[in-house]
């Protein structure tokens, strides 16, 4: 299993922030990203299923932890690639600040992905800066 961590700050309310990170938020700042939900959509509620799909890899992923303004949990499985899950917490530095903290548990399900998961974490910390600069470009425009 891989583990992976980091933080960053946003100029927003933690609730704002939070937003972000759910599903359909995160179509704000990531390019590409088109979550299809098979039993509507309720994206801020644990339990709910939503697919996404990138080239011919489609990963399933159940939210685990819905708590706004403070914390959102997903399982992910990429068949024959990768499964575990992904958690990200906000958490007010003022009225209009945030520090996000994003952390992944993942664990490669076949030997090209492993070298993926290993390329991933040598570079998660320029990942997570990007997530950044989107965020920041997406709120600004």
């Amino acid at each position: 299993m891989t583990r992976l961590r980091r933080s960053f700050t946003l100029p927003l309310p933690c609730g704002e922030a939070w937003e972000l990170f759910t599903a359909t938020g995160e179509r704000r700042w990531v390019s590409g990203w088109e979550p299809s939900f098979p039993d509507g959509l309720n994206d801020r509620v644990a339990g709910t299923v939503f697919t996404t799909k990138h080239g011919e890899r489609v990963t399933t992923w159940v939210v685990t932890v819905a708590e706004p303004g403070h914390r959102v949990g997903y399982a992910r499985v990429t068949a024959d690639h990768t499964a575990g899950i992904v958690v990200v917490s906000c958490r007010a530095l003022s009225s209009t600040e945030t520090e996000v903290t994003v952390e992944y548990e993942l664990t490669a399900l076949s030997l090209e992905a492993a070298a993926e998961l290993d390329a991933f974490a040598e570079g998660y910390d320029h990942c997570i800066d990007g997530w950044r600069r989107a965020i920041l470009e997406s709120i600004s425009g």
